[in-house]
């Protein structure tokens, strides 16, 4: 059910980046042999950046700074309108809501720590090395970035406009955007 608000809210370019998002995250997770709950991963990585669309605030009802903690709202809303249970929903969101931190430790729940880290591999190429060059090329040509770094680019510039104390508007402040721009990815 994930996907399918997913695709319904997002343009290409992000439901790959959110499905990226995942498969890297479920590498490194097994890679260092992490025990985690691979729907819930999944959830998480498809809907971490729902805040950053339009729909947002339809499914959150209600609008904060941070577009990480408006996607967490509108994540467990939409995960309560489907009978997800408390708990679980309590999972996704905090993952979601912590995905833009500059670190989220395995303190705050398996989930959330490889949420952090697929996010950060795709977006500025954070442990891009942790993935053997053939996986990281058959991930990039199954879910092609779709000229990521330019999209993605506008958006951080456009939440650090409208929501500066925001984190969006803190790390790009110190040098986000260049990182985007950085990242050993072509688009």
């Amino acid at each position: 059910m994930a996907h399918i608000i997913l695709a319904s809210v997002s343009e290409a370019w992000l439901v790959n980046h959110c499905f990226r998002t995942f498969l890297w995250a479920a590498i490194l997770g097994k890679k260092e042999q992490h025990r985690f709950d691979e729907e819930l991963l999944f959830v998480a990585s498809a809907l971490h950046d729902v805040g950053l669309t339009d729909a947002a605030a339809q499914l959150a009802a209600t609008e904060v700074e941070c577009f990480a903690v408006e996607g967490a709202f509108a994540a467990e809303h939409f995960l309560a309108k489907q009978g997800v249970e408390k708990s679980r929903r309590d999972v996704v969101a905090e993952a979601i809501s912590l995905h833009m931190n500059v670190r989220a430790s395995l303190a705050h729940g398996v989930e959330a720590y490889l949420l952090h880290e697929g996010a950060a591999l795709d977006v500025v190429g954070a442990r891009c090395r942790d993935i053997a060059e053939p996986t990281r090329q058959e991930l990039l040509t199954s879910y092609p970035r779709l000229e990521m770094k330019s999209r993605l680019v506008t958006l951080m510039k456009r939440q650090s406009s409208i929501r500066p104390h925001s984190r969006a508007g803190l790390l790009c402040r110190y040098g986000f955007i260049s990182m985007i721009r950085r990242a050993p990815f072509e688009s």
